[in-house]
């Protein structure tokens, strides 16, 4: 029994100090468990915000499906800013194109797999893509499903997709896989007294198999010996346990004879002097493994971080750095040491640190996220311009803890954007040398290169050059020709673009102009026409290496040179349009020449000096056939030699090359005098400088009449040739005519006389006839409208005259009615009967208003009729004095139903501005007639302006008097309203102005000079003859002595000012 009691108190006892390890061991896990949680949630966080800047599109959603969390990149993705509303879309599932696919991958989940696919889905707006998708589930340490973060990666990118998958899935596996600890007892001699589920669950035995076995079953053999040395040594320390910061990492040796990496703490108490060892064992071998897996991630995660071109920083709220890339490290010439834990202001210095703290800061009060151009300093101490997004960094809380940065150096797209800039400002409205010169100055200081030059070809067969400018560093050379052969030139021709970034000489040694400047490197590319025909080209050079391959420099060259292309072809077609005036000149002077000299020899010698004049030709000569002695006799020279008496004067038919060029009746051409076998005097050539000659037959017929031709110091174009192919048979024909000219003088000068004077009879019979048809058909119109005024006013006045007596019979018959309703106010039932139903009483009232309406209508007829016959003044063909005024008022009523509105035009306004005019001597009906085709034109000018649609008019009159043109100036300004005025005016004793002005389209001043022209007209086919202000302006100054005068600009309306004499 003692014993028993002995053996009950030492189990208490061992109880009570396993419940305090275990206690003890259960605290020492939760702090252990929480500093690595904080840490864990440290890292995430920071790792979050990288995860932001990542192009897969990542999500996160709970053990219920539920979306919690979207990055940027999953939010572009799946067109959807908000988890909620993801989530209320459909949530992943309806995301998969195939349903079938969600089930699969829930279904994979649950059974503790990763799922990963190759699949096609859709985003919240209905757009598909191809998918490689990731899920992986989320587990607390019981193994139940706690959530599902997805990862959707582009396909292209697949490889980099199923890597941060695996990094992902280790990542998170080893933050929530925990696994319990395994506690242990043993005696002195270390054997096995106490196993529990942990231990159990840890090595795989039951507690019955190991119960009483030595320690050394769960170690590895090579640490038994030594392990059971160590536990000795700890009983004999005098310590009572080693804490959880005193643990040594140990191996554990499962039943299956794995091996694993634990943490251990141990603990001894002695019983009735008997030593029992507690020990406390871990197996951290999902720990080291999630350990292990985050250094890959950190490692990976880094490795892109350092694989891009941009640099990528983190700041924290007091600006010191936390994070920087290698690229940010040598934008800054700085280690990662100098810069991490470093402020901005002792990286940059205050006054670069001051305004990309401000960006700093109003981004972390703001939290929202913003890109900004920013100038720092680099390790050279040169001006870098960064593209750099920044964001919020923020952390578990939601709160901001920093700044998130991505910065792209767009130094180089900066200095081009600017380089271009200030070379479009400095050639942009520069044209011929000027641009050019301003071209190469530019390129060379951009390009910071000594030498540029432009050059155009000066041969077709593109051999040699001639600069346009060429800027040398200090200054402009003098323009030069240059053989290219051997040159870098010579390769632009063929690649359109070439570059020695050094070595030049020694690649062309043959170049001499390289050898000249001293050039170490050389750019060009070819100068093209629109159509892509190299013209020449544009290159630098230098005196040092350029940079290897700079496509800023090539795009700078790219755009000059399409430029400088423009300006050659321009100067080109400028030249061609010159040439192409000097030779039309040439031909009219030749022309000229023919026609006026009136001596053979006067004539040919003329011919020659304007050869010489025209094409800059060293001299030029002409010869005639003497048939008699099959002789040229030289006729005329101009030009280097004026003489006509040498050793050329006479040239046989067949001998040297002009008597051959008879002989064959071929011309003789060419640019390369020198080299001709037919140019005899060389020695003579080659001193004076000659370079082309050109020599023609004069032939009329197929007979020779004689020979000209040239000498020049420049090479003769193919339209100078042309020219003088064509002159040479002009004055071939000009000598044959000269022949008979003297015979025929006379008769042509009659003949000319003759024709001239039946074209001006033809002039004035077609002017004549087209007067003719137009008073015929104005006096047809005005016996028309005078019988129809005649026809229709005699019924008129016979209405208008017993209207008076039939409204005087109206109220006597009223008043009789009205007598006998007083008299007899209770008439017989018939009579009562019969007036209630004519309705009595209204026809005593409306009767007399019946009858005044009909008196006003005759009136208006009346007035109608009198506007016609003034108009069509019938009874006044001869000079009258007549009221001008009445005129244009029946004109107007004539015109009153165009003047009306139309369905495009509201009704056009006429504004009458009469002066006090006395009555005025002239042909009414022809004035009549000048007034109606003046109206008209303007009538059809204000049609004219509302084709589009109009403007909305003001409705009150004021509005529309304030609206309407003003005359001043001879000027209108334009009005909304469609606006007719006519003012008349005294202006001088004895001339009286109609002035006729309207506020429509207006007209060119090429159409005003044409005006009165006969038979011009800008109306359609149909619409006009081009008679009508021609007739009028005859009327107007022939038969009136007045003018007839017309202003008028686009868009500014027209006036017609007519002035007549008073008297006649």
């Amino acid at each position: 029994m003692p014993q028993a009691k002995s053996l009950h108190q030492e189990l208490t006892a061992l109880r009570q100090r396993v419940a305090e390890q275990e206690q003890q061991l259960a605290q020492t896990q939760q702090q252990l468990t929480a500093c690595q949680c904080l840490h864990a949630d440290e890292t995430l966080l920071l790792y979050k915000y990288a995860v932001e800047s990542s192009s897969d599109a990542i999500g996160l959603a709970d053990g219920q499906g539920r979306h919690l969390y979207q990055n940027t990149a999953f939010a572009r993705l799946f067109e959807c800013d908000r988890p909620e509303d993801f989530y209320a879309a459909g949530g992943m599932p309806a995301r998969f194109v195939n349903p079938e696919i969600a089930g699969e991958m829930l279904q994979t989940i649950i059974n503790g797999a990763s799922w990963a696919s190759e699949v096609e889905m859709q985003s919240c707006k209905g757009r598909r893509f191809q998918a490689w998708a990731r899920a992986n589930g989320i587990r607390d340490e019981s193994g139940r499903l706690l959530g599902l973060i997805k990862t959707i990666s582009d396909i292209t990118a697949r490889k980099q997709a199923e890597e941060a998958l695996r990094v992902s899935q280790a990542r998170f596996a080893g933050i929530v896989e925990i696994a319990n600890d395994a506690i242990i007892s043993l005696d002195s001699s270390q054997r096995i007294t106490w196993f529990n589920k942990g231990a159990e669950k840890i090595f795989g035995y039951r507690a019955a198999e190991v119960l009483g076995q030595p320690l050394s079953l769960l170690l590895p053999e090579r640490f038994a010996a030594s392990h059971c040395h160590h536990v000795s040594n700890f009983a004999q320390s005098g310590q009572r346990s080693r804490q959880m910061g005193q643990r040594r990492e140990i191996f554990g040796r499962r039943k299956d004879g794995t091996e694993f990496p634990a943490e251990a703490s141990i603990s001894h108490l002695e019983i009735g002097g008997e030593i029992i060892f507690t020990a406390i064992l871990r197996d951290i071998s999902a720990r080291i493994a999630t350990e292990a897996a985050l250094a890959q991630s950190n490692a990976l995660l880094r490795s892109v971080i350092e694989s891009t071109t941009d640099a990528i920083f983190v700041k924290d709220l007091q600006s010191r750095y936390v994070l920087v890339n290698s690229t940010k490290l040598e934008l800054l010439g700085k280690y990662e040491t100098e810069t991490i834990g470093k402020t901005t202001e002792e990286i940059y210095g205050f006054e670069v640190a001051h305004s990309l703290i401000e960006v700093d800061r109003r981004i972390i009060a703001k939290g929202v996220g913003e890109t900004v151009e920013e100038t720092i300093a680099d390790k050279n101490g040169g001006k870098r311009t960064l593209l750099t997004t920044k964001s919020p960094w923020r952390n578990l809380e939601g709160d901001v803890v920093g700044v998130v940065g991505i910065a792209r150096d767009i130094s180089d797209r900066k200095r081009q954007e600017e380089s271009l800039r200030l070379m479009v400002e400095g050639t942009a409205a520069k044209t011929g040398e000027e641009f050019f010169r301003s071209c190469v100055r530019c390129l060379a200081e951009v390009l910071q290169v000594r030498y540029a030059l432009i050059s155009e070809f000066i041969d077709p067969s593109r051999s040699r050059v001639r600069t346009l400018a060429f800027w040398t560093g200090d200054g402009f050379a003098d323009n030069v020709k240059l053989a290219i052969a051997e040159s870098p030139c010579n390769k632009v021709i063929r690649d359109r673009l070439c570059r020695y970034p050094n070595s030049l000489p020694a690649l062309c040694p043959a170049a001499g102009i390289v050898a000249d400047m001293g050039a170490k490197s050389y750019l060009g590319i070819a100068v093209a026409d629109t159509e892509g025909n190299v013209l020449g080209n544009l290159c630098v050079l230098d005196n040092k290496p350029m940079q290897g391959n700079s496509p800023v420099e090539e795009l700078i060259l790219r755009i000059f040179a399409a430029r400088a292309g423009a300006e050659i072809e321009r100067q080109r077609a400028e030249e061609a349009l010159r040439e192409q005036a000097r030779l039309s000149s040439f031909r009219v002077q030749v022309d000229s020449i023919l026609a006026c000299s009136d001596r053979l020899q006067n004539m040919l010698q003329q011919c020659t000096q304007a050869i010489v004049e025209h094409f800059d030709a060293a001299f030029a000569r002409i010869w005639t056939l003497n048939q008699a002695e099959n002789v040229l006799e030289l006729q005329a020279s101009a030009g280097m030699y004026t003489h006509i008496d040498g050793v050329h004067s006479r040239i046989p038919v067949g001998m040297y090359k002009i008597g051959a060029i008879a002989a064959e009746k071929q011309p003789h051409l060419t640019n390369s005098v020198l080299e001709d076998p037919r140019v005899s005097n060389k020695e003579w050539a080659k001193r004076e400088g000659m370079v082309a000659f050109a020599g023609y037959p004069l032939m009329v017929e197929d007979a020779i009449v004689g020979v000209v031709a040239l000498f020049a110091r420049d090479r003769l174009s193919e339209s100078v040739l042309e020219a003088i192919s064509l002159v040479a048979n002009e004055i071939a024909i000009g000598i044959k005519r000269k022949q008979a000219e003297l015979a025929l003088q006379a008769s042509e000068a009659q003949l000319r006389q003759q024709t001239q004077h039946l074209e001006q009879t033809l002039r004035e019979l077609q002017r004549t006839q087209s007067q003719l048809i137009q008073s015929e058909k104005m006096s047809s119109l005005g016996q028309l409208v005078a019988g129809v005024a005649h026809e229709i006013n005699n019924p008129v006045s016979f209405i208008y005259g017993n209207l008076i007596h039939a409204d005087d019979y109206t109220k006597n018959l009223i008043q009789i009615i009205h007598l006998y309703q007083k008299h007899y106010p209770q008439p017989v039932a018939e009579i009562q009967t019969e007036a209630e139903e004519m309705e009595l009483e209204f026809l005593l009232e409306d009767l007399p208003k019946l009858l005044t309406s009909m008196k006003v209508g005759a009136e208006r007829i009346q007035q109608i009729v009198l506007s016609l016959r003034t108009f069509s003044r019938m009874d006044e063909a001869q000079i009258k004095e007549v009221n001008i005024h009445d005129g244009i008022d029946s004109t107007l009523t004539i015109l009153q139903n165009r003047l009306k509105a139309k369905p495009n035009r509201p009704e056009i306004e006429v504004i009458k501005d009469y002066g006090n005019l006395p009555l005025v001597e002239c042909y009414a009906g022809q004035l009549n007639q000048v007034f109606m085709n003046i109206l008209c034109n303007a009538i059809d000018a204000l049609e004219e302006s509302y084709k589009s649609p109009p403007s909305i008019p003001p409705t009150r009159r004021e509005d529309r008097e304030k609206s309407s043109f003003v005359m001043g100036h001879g000027k209108e300004e334009r009005s909304p309203i469609p606006t007719i005025r006519i003012r008349t005016q005294l202006i001088q004793p004895n001339q009286v102005i109609i002035k006729i002005a309207d506020n429509g389209t207006g007209m060119t001043e090429t159409v005003r000079q044409r005006l009165f022209d006969p038979f011009f007209t800008t109306k359609p086919v149909g619409k006009g003859t081009g008679m009508g202000l021609s007739i009028s302006y005859q009327i107007i100054t022939e038969r009136h002595g007045g003018s007839l005068h017309c202003i008028s600009a686009p868009g500014e309306g027209a006036e017609f000012l007519i002035q007549i004499p008073l008297k006649q």
